[in-house]
């Protein structure tokens, strides 16, 4: 039977921004990301996971060992959220974004 998904939004990335994007940050943590974890678990079901999500280092290189050694718990979607990495993003986009691994149903995870 599906299932409301469970989404884990990881913004620890934007640690590593300069102060001058402080005041972004702190809205997007506060008001923007959990609208949208809201919004989205709602709004889809899924054939939940029943272990915790595991994150695959060699496909998405922006995750904490604890996300790949334990994995992380209660969660079939993790969004990472970073800005200004003109290694996803490119040089002059705006935005952008891609998806690191997939599970057996073929979703991105």
């Amino acid at each position: 039977a599906h299932q409301q998904i469970r989404i884990t939004i990881d913004s620890t990335l934007f640690d590593t921004l300069g102060p001058q994007y402080a005041d972004h940050s702190s809205l997007l943590r506060t008001q923007i990301l959990p609208a949208v974890q809201t919004f989205w678990q709602q709004a889809l079901r899924v054939a939940r996971i029943p272990q915790p999500l595991k994150i695959d280092s060699t496909l998405c290189p922006y995750t904490s060992a604890s996300q790949i050694n334990q994995g992380i718990p209660d969660t079939d979607l993790v969004i990472l959220i970073h800005a200004n990495n003109e290694e996803v993003c490119g040089v002059g986009s705006l935005a952008a974004a891609s998806s690191c691994q997939t599970d057996q149903f073929d979703r991105p995870t």
